[in-house]
């Protein structure tokens, strides 16, 4: 009923990066080369770890993006990194930023399903004969 992501535009990956909760994965849509020179186009689950800002966690992660013609790059990722780990290489282009956002919890919909099928079983209940009742 809630989307649990906003998108954002890929140069406020740092914004996006600095609100996104604590334990949450920021994804990420990236179009680039794989190792043989094909393109590709995948989204990356990138775990951020904690810092003061949108850079720090970025940095924390092992990923450095730059800004170039109003695109997003990826310019260097660290070895052995949670980007490394996501699939992030550098000179990929992050195309879609889905930042988590915080929703409702899905069992609130149970009372007013609870309080629908009281209605439902007080109105059956009026239904039913006296006779069979005794």
């Amino acid at each position: 009923v809630f989307p649990p992501y906003e998108e954002r535009q890929p140069t406020e990956l740092v914004h996006a990066a600095e609100v996104t909760p604590q334990g949450e994965a920021l994804r990420i849509r990236v179009n680039g080369l794989n190792e043989f020179g094909d393109p590709i186009s995948f989204v990356a689950l990138l775990a951020l770890p904690d810092g003061t800002d949108g850079q720090a966690r970025l940095d924390g992660a092992g990923v450095v993006v730059a800004e170039r013609d109003g695109k997003m790059f990826i310019d260097d990722v660290a070895f052995d990194s949670p980007a490394k780990a996501a699939g992030l290489d550098w000179d990929q282009e992050v195309v879609r930023v889905l930042q988590p956002v915080p929703v409702p919890s899905k069992y609130l919909l149970y009372i007013p399903v609870l309080g629908l099928l009281a209605l439902v079983v007080l109105a059956q209940r009026r239904r039913e004969p006296e006779a069979a009742a005794a």
